[in-house]
């Protein structure tokens, strides 16, 4: 009988209180550490190589989390990989894509371990996979070995590290628990030598809503640390931070994953994250965790310190959010980040902000050659003047004059007089100092100069509660542009102000407020710098979308359509579908209109169902395409109902239907055609490419030697197939057959024979 398994601590009470033994007690106490035991099994190093890793738990992958480590191999395939525990080898695949050839051990523990981008198995095994795949009749094999067939024992070499699925050569590992949940390494005795401290390199502040502003904008703006060392940003309404964080560790030069993050105003925490588990359930979330630098007006990954609206992780404690109430006067906080890495190395970076707004002008121009008017408000305090600067013929700011504000809502100045023709800055300054966004304006005297064309560009950019609307002109203007705004046929009774962003570009928030079905025409005027009246008009026709609803969103030629399903997006989103100009690429044939696809900033959880109707039968080879961020189209579906294409897709984008009339290309590369050998177990190797819609997997591509058929190796980033030969070849000549077949159904076949001595 095993004590282990009856003594609990219940029975431990029962015995205490009946025999009054506390010597009883402290064994109880020893034999449930023994059941639970308090601390996680530690593993070995799992590879044959110096100690130093290029990836960490928990990194951003495009949308996604990684789940494990990545240990460097010198950039060489063959390193030794171990078993770090006890236990048997409970699955094994192979494959051109994901993980390529990965291996899966249960250990005796309970944890499982995952091995990925493996270049090859033991011999045992390799046997195994031979006969397998003839029996399949494919290279790719998904084996699930019972528990006594493969026994393995800690640091038992169980395979040999490489580059299949995608990257360099490098071993990714993954610990899971009991329940197939990826666990962080770093708490399992994986770790490499590390003094170094994370890295936080830029700070993001991000409006969350509408009525949010950052320094008086409602887009994001970036800091260094060195500007906010300096100065404090004014905040209003609901505000997020994000970071630009990565670790290093010594004898490595990746940037790597923190391991816990922080963030405390005036010394409270609102926010924080600790890397330790991250469940598969969570992978669509990773979109959500650390956002696209690109989204926010910067590049690279940013760590989001806020939980936006439908993330549902759990390793996170508060959600971050700054909330901030525009009528109370302003307030200075601490904002305080702080991130760590799995040794203990950590860093800190502290900076002020202050909660209120900045002064905003309501108004601000020329009326006539030698008058200026401004109107402007302060929601958080009171208005005390207008600063006025001049504009020099060497490009710098003179102070002109300060003019007091009046008593009253909005603030009115009095009309300031100017002595000639000329460029002038106005700032707003409250009486906390707070000052103003410069509002920049120019006139010009018809007589001294010739009239330039005054145009006024607007280019709206959806947001999942807003419209965000830049305006620019190719010329300094005498006034600031004001929008005048009409939805679904409605007027709205008053203009919005633009904010100056530079002294040719304003910005502005429009709200969305109506599910369903939206037009929106916004008309922006203002006046040059003659005191010509300028404007322009574009119309905005979107679809805003409910988080369970199911909605079709068509095209204006109802050709295309976009199919949200319930529990597809995160939070409401507006969406709208219309034709873009097509533009060849990759040798393929346009047969249809290109569709845009259009989703603001990203709110899908999940994939929606897209289809593009023919008015006639298609040519043969036609498929669905995607325009991907280098301007090729990429195959997306071939799937047809009727004369309809139909596929899935979760992003922005543009769709058309082409087809591909290419045959793939075959280049044989080894043995050499014609050449003579004295190895009877070669190489086989070609080098295999589709430009058009490209190659499905390794079942495209078929590959004989003397017309008998082997199951070859693809690598779809080197554009290779191989196969090495198990059994010997008899000297003479021998012929390798490559056929490829792409997804459109072309096929290209190449042939080459060498002579073994």
């Amino acid at each position: 009988m095993n004590i282990f398994k009856i003594i609990n601590l219940n029975d431990c009470y029962y015995f205490i209180n009946k025999l009054n033994e506390f010597v009883f007690f402290l064994l109880c106490l020893v034999l449930s550490a023994a059941v639970y035991p308090l601390n996680a099994e530690e593993f070995i190093w799992p590879i044959d190589s110096p100690k130093s890793i290029s990836s960490s738990f928990g990194e951003p992958r495009p949308g996604r989390f990684h789940y494990g480590v990545d240990f460097r191999s010198g950039g060489v395939n063959g390193k030794k990989v171990f078993a770090v525990g006890d236990g048997y080898i409970s699955r094994i695949t192979t494959g051109p894509y994901g993980y390529g050839k990965s291996l899966y051990i249960t250990m005796d523990s309970g944890f499982i371990t995952v091995y990925g981008h493996l270049s090859g198995y033991t011999p045992e095994i390799e046997e195994r996979l031979f006969n397998e795949r003839i029996k399949k009749k494919s290279y790719d094999i998904d084996l699930w070995p019972q528990s006594g067939e493969y026994r393995v024992s800690k640091g038992q070499v169980v395979a040999y590290s490489g580059d299949t699925g995608s990257g360099a050569s490098h071993l990714h590992m993954e610990i899971r628990n009991r329940d197939n949940q990826p666990l962080n390494p770093f708490d399992h005795g994986i770790n490499a030598r590390d003094t170094l401290p994370p890295v936080i390199s830029k700070i993001v502040l991000i409006p969350l809503d509408n009525s949010s502003t950052v320094d008086g904008y409602p887009t994001a703006r970036w800091y260094d640390p060195g500007t906010l060392d300096k100065n404090s940003p004014v905040i209003s309404g609901k505000i997020g931070i994000a970071v630009s964080v990565w670790d290093k560790i010594n004898n490595s030069n990746s940037l790597l994953g923190v391991y816990t993050i922080s963030l405390s105003v005036d010394s409270t925490e609102v926010f924080s994250k600790h890397y330790t588990k991250i469940p598969y359930d969570f992978n669509g979330l990773g979109g959500l965790d650390y956002l696209s630098g690109n989204d926010f007006g910067g590049n690279g990954y940013l760590s989001a310190l806020f939980r936006r609206q439908g993330n549902s992780i759990d390793f996170y404690s508060g959600n971050g959010e700054l909330v901030t109430h525009p009528s109370n006067p302003s307030e200075l906080h601490k904002i305080n980040i702080t991130a760590a890495d799995h040794a203990g190395n950590s860093n800190e970076f502290s900076f002020n902000a202050v909660y209120g707004t900045h002064p905003v002008f309501l108004n601000c121009g020329f009326t006539d050659d030698s008058t200026i008017n401004i109107t402007g408000n302060h929601l958080s305090g009171e208005l005390d003047r207008i600063e006025l600067w001049r504009g020099t013929d060497s490009n710098e700011w003179v102070f002109d004059r300060a003019v007091p504000a009046k008593n009253s809502e909005p603030k009115i100045f009095e009309s300031i007089q100017t002595e000639k023709p000329m460029t002038y800055k106005a700032v707003l300054v409250a009486e906390d100092s707070t000052r103003s966004i410069p509002c920049i304006i120019k006139i010009s005297q018809k007589q001294y100069q010739d009239i330039e064309e005054s145009i006024l560009e607007i280019r709206p950019q959806l947001f999942h509660d807003r419209i965000f609307v830049r305006i620019s002109s190719q010329i300094p203007l005498s006034s600031l542009p004001l929008i005048d705004l009409e939805r679904n046929g409605v007027l709205s009774d008053n203009s919005i102000c633009t904010i100056p962003e530079t002294d040719t570009s304003w910005v502005a928030s429009i709200p969305i407020h109506d599910i369903g079905h939206n037009v929106i025409r916004i008309k922006a005027s203002a006046y040059d710098q003659y005191l010509n009246r300028i404007w322009n008009l574009v119309s905005l026709e979107f679809t805003h979308v409910e988080i369970q609803s199911k909605v079709s969103v068509y095209s204006p030629d109802s050709l295309f359509s976009v199919t949200v399903n319930p529990g597809s997006l995160y939070r409401p989103a507006p969406v709208f579908v219309d034709s873009v100009k097509v533009i060849p690429s990759n040798n393929l044939l346009p047969v249809s209109q290109g569709y845009l696809i259009n989703w603001g900033d990203l709110p899908l959880k999940k994939a929606s169902q897209v289809r593009l109707s023919m008015k006639e039968e298609p040519p043969e080879g036609s498929a669905l395409f995607v325009l991907n961020k280098g301007n090729n189209w990429r195959f997306l579906s071939v799937e047809r109902v009727g004369l309809a294409f139909v596929g899935s897709y979760g992003s922005s984008g543009s769709i058309a239907v082409f087809t591909d009339r290419q045959v793939p290309y075959i280049k044989p590369l080894a043995p050499i055609p014609g050449g003579t050998i004295q190895d009877h177990r070669p190489l086989l190797k070609a080098y295999v490419e589709d430009k058009g819609s490209g190659i499905e997997g390794s079942d495209s591509i078929s590959m004989s030697i003397d017309n008998i058929t082997v199951y070859g190796e693809y690598d779809f980033e080197a554009h290779t197939v191989s196969y090495r030969l198990f059994n010997e070849l008899d000297p003479g000549q021998h012929t390798v057959t490559v056929t490829v077949t792409d997804r459109t159904g072309n096929e290209k076949t190449r042939s080459w024979s060498f002579t073994i001595r």
